[in-house]
């Protein structure tokens, strides 16, 4: 029952990433693209801590002006760019 209950809730994520992403792909690859050199960064040591805040605080300005573009259903060319 439990294992159910888990794997409905990951196809209910799942679900509701692929609808985010098919609103915005180009930005949603970037910030994926971002994190990784984020995190390689911070494990190689190439990055300090305050580096690592200041940029996923970026990241996370980012997906918020992401989030209110798509707040109404629509993701015009000017909120894209």
């Amino acid at each position: 029952m439990l294992r159910n209950l888990a794997i409905a809730g990951l196809l209910a994520a799942a679900t509701g990433a692929a609808f985010a992403q098919a609103n915005t792909p180009g930005v949603d690859q970037r910030q994926l693209n971002q994190e990784r050199r984020i995190e390689q960064g911070e494990r190689s040591g190439a990055l300090t801590a305050r580096e690592v805040n200041r940029l996923e605080a970026g990241q996370a300005r980012v997906e918020r002006m992401e989030d209110r573009a798509k707040s109404d259903g629509a993701v015009t060319r000017a909120e894209r760019a």
